[in-house]
């Protein structure tokens, strides 16, 4: 049987042990002469399954007396409905918008004529970061975050203080332990760290229960899901059974305390390779924002062909999934709790070596540059097209060192030239027929002057 090593961002990697068991019982689960998808849900052999599993949640989670565990259907997005439909009192939520599945909660809660507040959004900087600054209103109905951004690779470190936070913790639900005092509600598709998809796990507290009215529609009140054991309606029984055996898992590998450890050392191989690379990989997220389970990166600042092979490499070797989301582009590897240390090491010493292979750093000289400034905008500028850029100030002409293949010569010349920063090697002309020395000094000494008047 082929295998591969599968970085998917979701539905992603269920542990090989929870398959192998699932893979056992398919056609006869525990000696009852059928399988689990085909008896009633209402049968004791079920009941047994979803009760062991809302128990489990409760014991990992350290989930307090106080919260319902609910199984929904309808995936993570339809609890961006739900939500406001549920939560809804005097109308008034505040949201920190930190990417595409915050705007998504965002977009439903206006459309339900509710009056929204983006207290905080690092929108500008391209989602690269967890917002700094954030402070939820007291009369809030309530105050939503995501709490890890599967395409821009960021993550919340602390929960911010609000009376009713509500998480969406979809791509990081079970990989750290929670606080609860400030969670209101907290949602999550199985289909990253809980299994498979198709069931969505809401813990809410219990006094949120009664705020919904009568015009909210039966299957979309959380209080029926609650009464009913989260037994509405036919529940996805195969999902919440292999939840089941994820949690079982979970809890063999030490609980959630222990699976963060893990996590925090796989995330860290990746880092550093990137960190040590020169500039070679680009990481997207600010350190300090940086996510656990989705590491996303550009090669050479998104050089697309470069990007191609290296995927396609990495698919000759086994990897698959490491394609970076349209909105984004680049790279982008999810290393959910499944993912183990191993895997992630194989995939760091694949990018060692592909670096390796294409690392291309070369050093030229420049003309206009006359200051630090000037430094500061051709490294912006050349970042996007080229990666990391380095600029000698004490070089005169000064020099800019990056990576770069022959073949992106021109498009570096014709880059430069459109800035006003033409390579020496390039045919002068006019002004420019100057010696590239005393060139150099004319800039300066007008920069000088400029900066005097």
């Amino acid at each position: 049987m082929k295998k591969v090593l599968n970085f998917s961002a979701g539905p992603s990697k269920i542990p090989t042990e929870v398959l192998k068991i699932a893979q056992e019982q398919l056609l006869d689960f525990n000696d009852s002469g059928i399988s689990i998808m085909t008896g009633s849900h209402r049968a004791k052999m079920f009941e047994d399954v979803h009760n062991e599993t809302i128990e489990l949640i409760k014991e990992l989670y350290k989930v307090p007396d106080n919260y319902k565990v609910l199984f929904i259907q309808g995936g993570a997005s339809m609890q961006f409905a739900m939500l406001p439909m549920n939560l809804k009192q005097s109308g008034m939520v505040e949201f920190v918008d930190t990417g595409v599945w915050s705007s998504k909660a965002i977009k439903e809660a206006k459309i339900q004529g509710l009056d929204v507040n983006i207290i905080a959004s690092s929108e500008e900087s391209g989602y690269d970061c967890i917002p700094s600054k954030m402070i939820f209103s007291e009369d809030c109905d309530y105050g939503y975050i995501t709490s890890n951004n599967t395409i821009y690779g960021t993550q919340y470190k602390v929960y911010p203080k609000c009376k009713n936070l509500v998480v969406d913790a979809s791509s990081d639900v079970f990989s750290y332990p929670i606080d609860w005092k400030n969670i209101g509600l907290l949602f999550a598709g199985a289909q990253k760290n809980a299994g498979l998809a198709g069931v969505t796990i809401v813990i809410i507290r219990e006094d949120l229960l009664d705020i919904a009215g009568d015009d909210v529609p039966s299957m979309l009140k959380y209080k029926n899901y609650a009464k009913s054991n989260s037994m509405f309606n036919t529940p996805p029984v195969f999902s919440i059974y292999l939840l089941n055996l994820t949690m079982k898992w979970l809890r063999d590998q030490g609980g959630v305390e222990q699976i963060q450890v893990q996590n925090k050392q796989k995330a860290k191989i990746l880092y550093d390779v990137i960190d040590s690379s020169e500039g070679f990989y680009v990481g997207h997220s600010q350190k300090d924002s940086r996510s656990l389970m989705n590491v996303s990166f550009t090669i050479r600042g998104g050089y697309d062909e470069l990007q191609k092979k290296f995927l396609s490499k990495a698919e000759e070797k086994g990897m698959i999934g490491l394609k970076g989301h349209r909105l984004l582009g680049g790279i982008r590897a999810s290393i959910y709790n499944a993912i183990t240390i191993e895997e992630v090491q194989t995939l760091a010493n694949f990018m060692e070596e592909f670096k390796q292979e294409n690392f291309n750093k070369k050093t030229y000289e420049v003309l206009n540059v006359k200051c630090g400034g000037c430094a500061n905008t051709l490294k912006k500028t050349l970042k996007e097209d080229f990666g990391e850029v380095e600029v000698d100030l004490e070089a005169m002409p000064r020099k800019i060192t990056l990576d770069m293949t022959d073949d992106r010569m021109e498009e570096l010349k014709e880059k430069l030239r459109s800035l006003g920063y033409p390579l020496t090697t390039d045919e002068l002309s006019g002004f420019d027929k100057l010696s590239t020395t005393a060139k150099s000094f004319v800039s300066c000494a007008i920069g000088k002057m400029s900066d005097e008047e």
